[in-house]
Parts: C-alpha cells; sequence; structure tokens
C-alpha cells in the first residue's frame, strides 16, 4: 500500500481516544469512531484522505507513510501504533514485509471482498461480557489462538443470532460499542460457551510460550521461533492433506503414530487453514500436535514403512522446513506417469464435496 502526499495534512483529533491493552489496530479505530459519533469509514477517511483503509487488513501492517498520517492525526507515538499491529506484536512470524497477500501463515484471513468479509473477526463472549469498554485483541487475530485461556472457552467468529461473519468495521454511528452484530445488532456477549479442545489448547499455550522465549524444541533440535512455527505449519499441511485423501499412505502413516489411532482428521479442501473457523482450527492443530510430539524420527519411520513419497509431499504444496530434510531423505521418489495423477470424474458428487461447496457459498455470502 502506497500513498501519495497530501496537499493538505489532515485535521488533529485533541484527546483521542486511548487504546486498551492488547487492543489490535482495527478495533482501536472502529471504537474511536463510534466514541465520536461517527462511522469508520469517515474517520479512518480523515486520517487518509486517499486510501479507504477499513477494505484492506491494516492489522497486518501499515506503511511507514500510513503511520505519519496517523501519528499526525492521533498523536499516538509510532511505537505505540506499532504495538498495535500484528506485524510488531508477533514480528517472528513477520519474515517478509507485510503484503496485500490474501493469506498470511498464521494470521487469520479475514476474505475482504470490499465492504465483505467472508471470514469473521474471532472473539471471546465472555471477554467482551466483562470489559468496560468492550474492544477485540491482537491474540485473537493469530491462527493458532483457538481459544480464551483465561475463560477456557473456544472462540467464535460469526454472530449466535444471526451466524453472520462478525465485521465491526460495518457498524455505523447509530452503535455505541464493538460488541454488537452489525446485520442484525444482537449482543455478541450474549453467546453461549463453548469447550475448548484442550489439546489444541496446549498447542495455544506453547505457541505462546515459544514467542515469548523466541525458541522451542522440536524432537532433540532446538529451532528460533520462526523455523518452530514453520514446522508446525508443515504439520498442519499434512494433517489436511491426509483428511483430504482419506485412503492415503499418509493417513496410514500419521495414524500409526502414540495417541493418533482412531483419530479423526477434519477435511478442509482447498481452505487455507487460516481462513478456517476456531472450531476446524482447533481440530487441525490438535492433530498436528500430536504428530509433533512423535518427533522427527518416528514420524520419518512411519512414513517410510507405509510407502509414503516424495511426490506425494511435495503435492502438499509447501516448502519442506529444513530441519526434515536429513530425516525424510529415506522417502522414495515415487514418480507417477504422466496422466495418472488426476482421472476424470463421471458421478454425483460425494456429501463432503457437497458439504464444502456449501460452505463455500455461505462464506461468500456472509452468512458464516
Amino acid at each position: 500500500m502506497s500513498i501519495s502526499p497530501l496537499t493538505h495534512m489532515p485535521m488533529k483529533y485533541p484527546n483521542f481516544v486511548r487504546s486498551e491493552p492488547g487492543e489490535v489496530l482495527s478495533s482501536w479505530l472502529v471504537r474511536s469512531a463510534l466514541y465520536y459519533g461517527m462511522d469508520p469509514l469517515s474517520l479512518t477517511g480523515l486520517i487518509w484522505p486517499e486510501w479507504r483503509a477499513l477494505l484492506c487488513d491494516i492489522d497486518r501492517g501499515l506503511s511507514p507513510e500510513a503511520i505519519s498520517l496517523l501519528e499526525w492525526f492521533t498523536g499516538a507515538e509510532p511505537a505505540h501504533i506499532n504495538s498495535l499491529m500484528l506485524s510488531g506484536s508477533y514480528s517472528a512470524l513477520f519474515t517478509d514485509e507485510p503484503s496485500s497477500s490474501s493469506v498470511l501463515p498464521w494470521v487469520v484471513s479475514r476474505g475482504i471482498r470490499g465492504r465483505v468479509c467472508l471470514m469473521g473477526m474471532p472473539y471471546c463472549p465472555q471477554c467482551l461480557a466483562e470489559d468496560s469498554v468492550p474492544y477485540f485483541r491482537r491474540v485473537w487475530r493469530m491462527a493458532f489462538t483457538i481459544a480464551c485461556i483465561r475463560h477456557r472457552c473456544q472462540l467464535r467468529s460469526s454472530c449466535w443470532h444471526c451466524g453472520c461473519a462478525v465485521q465491526y468495521s460495518l457498524l455505523s454511528a447509530e452503535n455505541v460499542h464493538l460488541d454488537c452484530c452489525w446485520r442484525c445488532g444482537a449482543n455478541l456477549s450474549e453467546a453461549s460457551r463453548e469447550p475448548c479442545n484442550p489439546v489444541a489448547l496446549a498447542f495455544q499455550r506453547v505457541a505462546v510460550n515459544v514467542l515469548s522465549r523466541n525458541a522451542g524444541y522440536y524432537g532433540d533440535h532446538l529451532l528460533s521461533a520462526t523455523q518452530w512455527f514453520t514446522v508446525n505449519r508443515y504439520m498442519v499441511s499434512l494433517v489436511k492433506a491426509a483428511g483430504w485423501r482419506r485412503h492415503s499412505s499418509l493417513l496410514r502413516a500419521l495414524l500409526t503414530l502414540p495417541g493418533c489411532s482412531g483419530m479423526t482428521l477434519p477435511v478442509t479442501g482447498c481452505l487455507p487453514f487460516e481462513s478456517c473457523t476456531p472450531s476446524v482450527r482447533a481440530a487441525l492443530l490438535a492433530a498436528a500436535r500430536m504428530f509433533f510430539m512423535a518427533g522427527p524420527l518416528r514420524l520419518s519411520n512411519a512414513m517410510c514403512s507405509l510407502g509414503v513419497t516424495q511426490s506425494l509431499l511435495n503435492e502438499i504444496g509447501i516448502h519442506m522446513p529444513d530441519v526434515l530434510l536429513p530425516y525424510f531423505s529415506c522417502l522414495k521418489a515415487g514418480n507417477y506417469p504422466a496422466g495418472t495423477m488426476r482421472q476424470s470424474h463421471c458421478g454425483p458428487s460425494s456429501p463432503q464435496s457437497v458439504a464444502r461447496c456449501w460452505k463455500r457459498i455461505r462464506r461468500k455470502l456472509g452468512a458464516g
């Protein structure tokens, strides 16, 4: 995102609304707009007259020009503005400059299409209920966050009443707080409490600890936080591929690992991990944690014994982490003759395929 120089600087707002602890940038701006009795797009239009900021995922990061204008308008220090963005708070996961790419590893995707977001903002109903001024946290935007550690309940991303994806950027000046649905007006804090997956919650706790220490172990290997998350992102991809194939050698190999016998893997199709709902992400992380805990040697031995090939792993579409390369070198190449990878499908679609298509349509319609 680039912003051309302005002939007139935007006016300053004295005593601009202060951010809350752990608040994400978009929440702060929308909450400020409602405080001043403005539509969120009107406020951001004053700050950045030549850019419709809320039609982008500004939580990922802002350009230096955009930060300068926001600093002038609000009086906030650049360091404080950076701390509100995911690229500032979770720098270990942002190895490259924040881009406009639809999906970034470990960042919950918004799926922004104009003023509509296909995926809702995750939230904890009990946190919103207890806030004197409801606001959305940065940690909720991270894909490894599937539950509220404080309340031990699963996060939500849609309205409990109408099922619409949560998009507080579409609230209007008539709304007082962020804890209401933009479509039906229901109070999001009134949603029922859903129990969280204990294994996925354990992964979340470990992930937070790795980020705080900037290091973590995989088997006997001490990895940087960036490397640790790269390995676990690959494990999630293995889970997705095994769940998609169902009867493949990859699935059989994974289910032979300790604690994985009889495990049911979620089927997400082509939907990226970061675009899944909190409940689906929890199921994927729970399975990925079991595979990660097995260690690289046991994982590679299981794959070798059941005939998993390197070509099958290459189909996942994600580069294999360097720490795994020595262990997976024993796998056969498994090259397939041309024309045997895809076969024409002539019969009715499977129930799973129909369910995936229906979910995709509902996301595009903003129904959840």
